[in-house]
């Protein structure tokens, strides 16, 4: 997972993820969007791990805590 406006996160995260044969999803520092909820769920049974690229001011706790909730 990873947020914007940090392109450094996201072109070391997207490198580590594509290495790996995996995805990137995108979401808010504080909020996660419906998007990216809509397609963890669409692949709950797909997914085996959850790497967050960048610290808490970057991606919150509590979306964090959101994203592994669905697991």
């Amino acid at each position: 997972m990873h947020t914007l406006p940090r392109p450094a996160d996201a072109l070391c995260g997207g490198a580590a993820q594509g290495h790996a044969g995996s995805a990137m999803l995108l979401t808010r520092t504080n909020s996660l969007p419906t998007a990216t909820t809509d397609v963890l769920a669409a692949n709950e049974s797909a997914v085996s791990d959850v790497t967050f690229f960048g610290g808490l001011s970057a991606i919150s706790q509590a979306v964090r805590d959101q994203v592994m909730s669905l697991f």
